[in-house]
This record gives C-alpha cells, sequence and structure tokens, in this order.
C-alpha cells in the first residue's frame, strides 16, 4: 500500500510540473519526452502500428519454444517504450544473419564434402536451398522499420546481402562443376561481401558507446581494404575461367566497389513532412529550416528538400561524416516558432531521411491571442494527462500489483 502512495504521489507532483507551451511541443508522444539526458542520445523507435506487424509475424511464423524465443528476441531489441536499443539490435544480427566463415576452416577443406558441411554450418544451405532463419527474417524487419534514418549505412547491409543471394546461387549452379581450388576461392569473395554486414553490426555496437572514435575506425578502415582485398581474389579467379556469368556477377561486385568509392557517407539526407491541424487543414507558405536551409511549405502543407550532411559539433559523434548528424526541423510563421521535432530523434545518417507530420493548431491570428493560448494550454494539459497515466500504470507494473 505504501509503494502505491508513493507512486501516486510521485505521478500527481509530475502533473503539477508546468510544460513547455505545445507552439514549442514536439510532435511525438509525450511520455518519451519526460527526461533529458545530459547528452542527448540519438533513439530510434518503431511505431506501434510495425509493433502489431512483429506480433503478427510471430504467430504466424513460429509454435511453442521457437515461438517464446522469437518474442525474447524482440523484447530484447524493442522496449515498451517501443524504443529500439540498436546495440542489441546488432548483437542479435551477428547471432541470427550470414557471417564469414572462418578462414582457417576455409582454407584448410580437402574435398567438397567438408567445403558443403561448412557452408551449411555458417550460411544454412544445402542443395535443396536456404535453411531460411526465421530469426534472421523477423530482426531484419527491425532493421527494415527504421532504415530510413540509418542511411547510407542501411544500403551498406542491404547491398551486401542481396550479393550474398546472388553468389549462392551462382556458386551452386555454375562455380562447384569447376573445382574445389576455384569454389574454395569464390567462397572467399562471398565471405568478404559478407565482412559488410559485419561492419554494420560493429558500427552499431560502436555507435552509442564512450569510445565513439572506434565506430569511425570500423568504417574507415573497413572502406578503406573491402575492395582492394576483394579485387585480388576476382582477378585470380578470372585467370582460370572465361565464364559470363560470373562475370557479370563480378561486375555487380565491382558496382559495389564504385558505389564505396562514391563515399556514400557523404550523401545529402532528405528532409519530407507535412504541416496540418489536427484536422487535416494545410499550413501554406510557412517556413521550415534544417541545418541553415529554409523552404516553405505548398499548396497541401509539404515540403521536401535535402540538406548537406556536413558534419558540425550537432553531428555524432562531433565533425564526423561517417556518424549520425543532427536534422532537427523548425517550422516558423513570421519570427514565431511553431514547432520543433525532437533532437533525439531528428539524427540521421548520410544518405537517410528524416520525415515529420507536424500537428500544429490554427487560430486566426498567428499572434498571440485569447484563443491561441487557449489550445495551447489544453494541448499541455492533455499532454500532461497523458504523462501522469503512463508513469502512474507503468510504475503500478514496476511494484508488482498487477
Amino acid at each position: 500500500m505504501k509503494k502505491i502512495i508513493i507512486t501516486i504521489f510521485l505521478a500527481i507532483i509530475m502533473l503539477l510540473i508546468p510544460v513547455a507551451s505545445a507552439v514549442q511541443t514536439a510532435n511525438i508522444s509525450f511520455d518519451k519526452n519526460l527526461y533529458v539526458a545530459s547528452e542527448e542520445l540519438p533513439e530510434f523507435y518503431i511505431t506501434s502500428e510495425q509493433s502489431i506487424i512483429l506480433s503478427n509475424y510471430i504467430d504466424a511464423n513460429f509454435e511453442g519454444a521457437e515461438k517464446q524465443t522469437a518474442q525474447n528476441i524482440v523484447n530484447n531489441i524493442v522496449n515498451n517504450d517501443l524504443e529500439v536499443n540498436l546495440t542489441n539490435l546488432a548483437n542479435n544480427l551477428e547471432i541470427y544473419i550470414y557471417a564469414p566463415i572462418n578462414e582457417t576452416e576455409l582454407y584448410s577443406v580437402s574435398s567438397m564434402a567438408e567445403l558443403d558441411a561448412l557452408i551449411l554450418e555458417h550460411w544454412g544451405f544445402d542443395e535443396n536451398g536456404f535453411l531460411q532463419s526465421l530469426f534472421g527474417s523477423l530482426i531484419i524487419k527491425i532493421v527494415e522499420f527504421i532504415k530510413d534514418r540509418l542511411g547510407w549505412i542501411y544500403d551498406l547491409f542491404d547491398k551486401s546481402i542481396l550479393l550474398f543471394y546472388d553468389s549462392i546461387t551462382l556458386l551452386v549452379n555454375t562455380v562447384k562443376p569447376l573445382g574445389l581450388l576455384i569454389t574454395v576461392s569464390f567462397v572467399a569473395v562471398i565471405n568478404g561481401i559478407l565482412a559488410a554486414p559485419k561492419a554494420f553490426y560493429e558500427a552499431l555496437k560502436e555507435l552509442f558507446q564512450p569510445d565513439g572514435d572506434d565506430f569511425i575506425d570500423i568504417l574507415v578502415t573497413f572502406s578503406d581494404n573491402f575492395a582492394a582485398n576483394l579485387s585480388k581474389l576476382i582477378d585470380y579467379i578470372l585467370i582460370f575461367i572465361n565464364n559470363q556469368k560470373i562475370r557479370t556477377y563480378f561486375n555487380q561486385v565491382q558496382a559495389y566497389f564504385d558505389w564505396l568509392d562514391a563515399e556514400p557517407w557523404k550523401d545529402p539526407i532528405l528532409i519530407s513532412g507535412s504541416v496540418k491541424t489536427i484536422m487535416g487543414e494545410a499550413w501554406k507558405d510557412v517556413n521550415i529550416i534544417c541545418k541553415g536551409q529554409t523552404t516553405e511549405t505548398d499548396s497541401n502543407g509539404e515540403f521536401t528538400f535535402y540538406v548537406d550532411p556536413m558534419p558540425d559539433e550537432d553531428s555524432f559523434p562531433e565533425f564526423e561524416y561517417y556518424g549520425m548528424h543532427n536534422c532537427q526541423i523548425t517550422v516558423t510563421k513570421g519570427d514565431k516558432v511553431l514547432k520543433q521535432t525532437p533532437t533525439i530523434l531528428s539524427y540521421a545518417f548520410s544518405g537517410g531521411e528524416i520525415n515529420w507530420p507536424f500537428i500544429i493548431p490554427k487560430a486566426k491570428n498567428i499572434d498571440v491571442s485569447f484563443r491561441t493560448i487557449l489550445i495551447e494550454r489544453l494541448n499541455s494539459m492533455m499532454e500532461r494527462f497523458y504523462a501522469f497515466f503512463s508513469y502512474f500504470f507503468r510504475n503500478i507494473n514496476i511494484i508488482g500489483i498487477f
């Protein structure tokens, strides 16, 4: 009983604490903004609709102990507030998604049967095709839900996985008949391709760690060595064979090299969204500001433009192209700031996208009018009530009443 009283008391105090005007309040569920860390770290969330998609996928594809394992994986990656833990996401990707075969094991095989056993063990592939990891597919769904803000490092992951699938088909249908030596060399090429998603996992792990520069070092080292090492292997294979399908595949690999050489970590970031009232009425010709660039909403209240990811003190880590960039979007009318995206949800990697549907009450006079103030106060009151009940029931659950 004492714990319940304490919980109610703390929740009431929180309810009474003044909050910022609704004009300045970010357009997300209020309970995600109840705290501000001393150094705000970028955060990733999935939507409630996406959470339902994950639940439906688990119900449709798993039973018994495997169903519980699948749910545990999701719970480990996505918390009750639907926030995605990138470190846990990376750890699970490393467990359930394809990884390179150990080179010592690969180069020590003495027969095609031994090589087939290695491929089956590491990549889940035999003469019948992939033994698909449904756990891996479940985790990739979470990655795809947040891929827009991941930008170029998601592309690094996605392009390499697609090349991997193509390479396995080629390995079975075309390469293996050419003998063990060529097949082992080709598997070594696949290993090199799979170093890209491995770099993706390691990057996500290091991103929010105290030694953030390690994250940068991983990506720089990978991009410098990746193309050079694989090119040598490819040249070696082409000395011995002249197969058009293999050459076509290597051209795809070369296109991947070219993409890396083009430094995708410097690609612009797409800023898009809309500014409307809760009834769907468009805010026309209001200013949208992001990273020093300004545009206006169109007749539908929508906006789309690109910003340069030039790193600065607001990048994470600071002054590094490879990391995440603060793309906070501000909506203004005249000299009035109407709304901003929350800082922790405004970070994106180069080549990524920040999309935000702003909902802003619309008064006849944008200057401070009684109606404007009333609407803002009502919005603030509703947000505080929402925060109160969220906090209350969350803490009731914590102390084990329900």
